[in-house]
């Protein structure tokens, strides 16, 4: 009798510690390219292999078609996806991945997209997209400060409509939350994908706004059937969704959808957790309060200091400073970026690794100017201004 005592003890001891292991959270390092995390992750035993994350996408997992064959996976079905516009469908092919190893934690036949994906530009490296049906189980934390990818069964408390949001699933599971643009109530799409600007908007919103700027093209789009022209401009009416507001946005126009989108230079600024068991999404900024400029760190004399020659005020905002003899760039509202020197009066991001940022001199060899590449590969200027 005592034996089967000690039998169940022991099997009861082997399910709590099962039980335990499976609400341990787990995590992963990202490094961030153009506002999306990535991470690396194994397939069917085999890899590191790069994956973005990506809380604009619904699926469980889009995967390198290429890469699919090397892994023996074959088609076995086909599904429809378009653009946010709804008039570009195409069919893809679908398959089933036998073993994803995320950290730690190991899904099971996971349901597939098969893409050609290493062959849209700058996808070289990537062999696919992560989304938000792969984690539809648990809460997932995106740390953009602490650089890492969390996700473990534990719910986020109620909703204080502060910093804790309820948000309805669209798309799969892409939260979408209330937001307003002055006294205009819209729904908003939390995309870590979208990089054209802090606040993508309707086109049909900006006649009814007080504009402070007059508005300029940034970039063009180009879907199947028509070229997109991309407008940014800054707005009179601030933006506020939960305690976050922000006072004269700068946003972008159009939206293929009607909803706004909170996209990755906003994003950047925050670590987001998403319960999708109970559709909340809790939005936690580095600085307190969002409507003022995050605190830049205090600055050590700079004489004496190969970078001091930088330091200074440029045009749209942009304040560059030092601190223990690092360069740190910041815009209004926004982070404060470290900057890493990659050739003489040339720097990169510390998270943003392709971006290119180079210093114009005069002919007496001061810096008179700041040029940055823009995601279309074009220098835009920025003069200083002191």
């Amino acid at each position: 009798m005592m034996k089967r005592s000690r039998f169940y003890s022991y099997c009861l001891f082997a399910i709590l510690i099962i039980a335990c292991r499976s609400l341990q959270a787990t995590e992963i390092p990202i490094r961030i390219i153009q506002g999306m995390p990535y991470m690396e992750i194994t397939l069917n035993g085999k890899g590191p292999y790069l994956f973005g994350f990506d809380t604009g996408f619904g699926g469980e997992m889009e995967l390198d078609s290429a890469l699919a064959v090397s892994l023996g996976i074959k088609p076995t079905g086909k599904m429809e996806v378009g653009d946010a516009s709804g008039r570009n469908n195409r069919m893809l092919d679908l398959g089933v991945l036998d073993r994803l190893q995320v950290g730690d934690y190991v899904f099971q036949n996971t349901t597939v997209i098969l893409r050609n994906r290493r062959a849209l530009p700058g996808m070289e490296k990537v062999s696919g997209i992560l989304g938000m049906a792969l984690f539809s189980a648990f809460t997932i934390t995106i740390d953009y400060p602490g650089l890492m990818f969390r996700f473990e069964d534990a719910p986020l408390p109620p909703a204080d409509n502060l910093t804790i949001l309820n948000y309805t699933p669209v798309g799969g599971g892409v939260p979408q939350i209330d937001l307003k643009v002055g006294d205009i109530a819209l729904k908003a799409v939390v995309d870590v994908r979208s990089m054209s600007g802090t606040f993508k908007i309707p086109e049909q919103i900006i006649p009814q706004l007080h504009l402070v700027s007059d508005p300029v093209v940034i970039g063009r789009g180009r879907t199947v059937s028509n070229e997109i022209i991309i407008h940014q401009v800054q707005i009179q009416e601030p933006i506020q969704f939960g305690k976050y507001k922000y006072e004269q946005p700068t946003v972008t126009y159009p939206s293929l959808n009607e909803d706004v989108i909170i996209g990755a230079s906003t994003l950047q600024s925050f670590r987001i957790t998403i319960d999708q068991q109970n559709q909340r999404i809790q939005l936690l900024k580095l600085a307190e309060n969002a409507s003022k400029p995050i605190a830049k760190p205090a600055a050590l004399p700079v004489e004496g200091n190969r970078f001091s020659e930088y330091v200074g005020s440029y045009e749209g905002g942009r304040e560059l400073s030092l601190s223990d003899g690092t360069l740190f760039i910041q815009r209004p509202g926004g982070m404060l970026l470290k900057m890493i020197e990659t050739a003489k009066d040339t720097f990169t991001l510390e998270r943003v690794p392709q971006a290119v940022l180079h210093f114009e001199r005069d002919e007496q060899r001061r810096v008179v100017a700041l040029k940055v590449m823009n995601q279309q590969g074009a220098w835009e200027q920025a003069k200083r201004l002191g």
